[in-house]
């Protein structure tokens, strides 16, 4: 009955179910969370944890079967069923979703949300884009990429209802405070969440990642923001004008990598790159394909190798500042050499079929 963005009741029944204070911890979390985090909190804390646990499970293996089936449909080249199934494999691997099991992140629920909404714009389905549009809403900052690719590439009405429902479901917060009170509750969740350590610009694992902790550093965060979302509209718009069903999921990867570069991501927020491991194979190569895996897979764990590399090494010799701020340089190196390969494989194929097609 009171609204989580309220900083105080936050804290009070933070003290409720844990017996101590945190005052730089915040609920800056999606309003559309509202349906699982009810459930949830009718649960005690030890059936909740592991009901998290199920949902996200549920969802990686959700989040493979609805690529499966969109790949089949798409059939955007004649691979063998057995490396289609080797690539989706090593999808369910990734060591961002073993990070969110953990935590009991979000991340997976997104990812699932993603590709049930590409699947549901690809059979012009509402219902399926509806569930996959207020599923990524659970972290906005890692399907907005991808999702307004989508949009831009089917153009579909379906889009219309998706986003009511992510809107009406937003607004259920309002049955537990005003507007006005909203807002300033809001503005005060987001300050205390970007006040904390590791909510600084230079611990993202994005391009902000690499500034370090200098001013720009806040600009760099808001112009990912600003360049991601454009950049996803136009490649969308590129993809529209081809009939290529290749080349459309060619650059589904470019614009995957490219959220995971400009926008203001975690390591556990890398779930999304399920997509870029289960669709590797349409490379064309195994080579590009295997090249692809070991580069997500070092994405996945180049927080945690900079972190302890930092932590030993370089943070004693005063190089790097603080481990973290290592791991979040080696994360943000990684993600720029997935979307570079990624980008290097379509400009190259595209310029050898026109130099075929002019001979």
């Amino acid at each position: 009955g009171d609204s989580p963005y309220s900083h105080a009741v936050f804290t009070e029944q933070w003290v409720n179910q844990f017996g101590s204070s945190h005052d730089d911890t915040s609920f800056c979390l999606a309003p559309t969370m509202l349906p699982l985090s009810l459930t949830l909190g009718a649960m005690p804390w030890e059936v909740a944890r592991w009901v998290m646990r199920a949902i996200n499970v549920a969802c990686l293996v959700g989040t493979v079967l609805v690529l499966w089936r969109l790949l089949l449909e798409m059939r955007p080249r004649s691979e063998s069923e057995g490396k289609r199934i080797f690539f989706l494999a090593a999808a369910l691997a990734l060591p961002a979703a073993t990070i969110t099991l953990h935590q009991g992140q979000l991340a997976l629920i997104m990812g699932f949300g993603v590709a049930l909404s590409w699947l549901g714009l690809h059979q012009n389905r509402s219902w399926l884009v509806i569930l996959g549009f207020y599923f990524g809403s659970y972290q906005p900052q890692a399907a907005m990429v991808p999702l307004l690719f989508l949009i831009a590439l089917y153009r579909h009405k379906s889009t219309a209802y998706g986003l009511g429902v992510v809107l009406a479901l937003s607004l259920l917060v309002l049955l537990w405070t005003t507007p006005a009170q909203f807002a300033i509750d809001l503005q005060q969740s987001l300050e205390i969440h970007m006040n904390q350590k590791f909510n600084q610009p230079y611990h993202y694992d994005s391009i902000a990642g690499l500034l370090g902790d200098t001013p720009v550093g806040r600009l760099a965060m808001a112009l990912g923001l600003v360049l991601g979302c454009g950049l996803a509209l136009w490649i969308g718009h590129v993809a529209r004008a081809t009939d290529s069903p290749t080349q459309k999921v060619r650059l589904m990867q470019i614009v995957i990598a490219l959220a995971t570069v400009t926008m203001p991501l975690h390591h556990y927020d890398f779930t999304i790159d399920m997509i870029l491991l289960a669709t590797a194979w349409v490379l064309g190569s195994t080579r590009r394909a295997l090249i692809l895996c070991m580069l997500v897979y070092a994405h996945g764990r180049s927080y945690w190798i900079g972190h302890i590399f930092n932590g030993h090494v370089l943070w004693r010799l005063d190089l790097l500042g603080d481990p973290m701020t290592a791991a979040s340089h080696a994360a943000s190196v990684m993600g720029v050499a997935v979307l570079a390969f990624l980008t290097y494989c379509w400009v190259a194929d595209r310029r050898s079929t026109q130099a075929m097609l002019s001979t």
